[in-house]
């Protein structure tokens, strides 16, 4: 999706707690994606949601890597998410590395192996 840019903006607040918010444009994208940081002791949750899908980067003893959105965070019915989300490249991405890792390497990760969870490519220029 070419060259991408990440912008913080201000703090929201999704049922009761304040998350820091990011947003990541693509060169050749057609809609921005917005990330949420939710910070934790130990290590950050980042919920990623586009125009058609929503998935989460987490940390957790195995290292850093994608899963699906906990229901707490979760915007987007199940079945919607199924027609956008690649459940194949969500497994290979159930672990990028391991370790903890800062806050602008996790967004900058995101940034480079989200576009590969989409797909029905074709279907999302539809829908934006």
């Amino acid at each position: 999706m070419g060259n991408y840019q990440i912008t913080e903006l201000e703090p929201e607040t999704i049922k009761k707690e304040t998350l820091r918010k990011f947003q990541l444009t693509y060169e050749n994208g057609n809609a921005p994606i917005t990330i949420y940081l939710n910070e934790r002791a130990k290590c950050n949750d980042y919920i990623v949601r586009s125009n058609v899908m929503e998935v989460q980067y987490v940390c957790n003893k195995q290292g850093f890597g994608a899963t699906r959105v906990n229901s707490k965070f979760s915007l987007y019915p199940e079945q919607t998410n199924n027609m956008f989300l690649s459940t194949e490249a969500l497994g290979y991405q159930s672990r990028i590395t391991g370790g903890e890792i800062s806050v602008e390497k996790a967004l900058g990760l995101i940034a480079c192996y989200y576009p590969s969870l989409l797909k029905n490519m074709q279907n999302i220029a539809a829908v934006n």
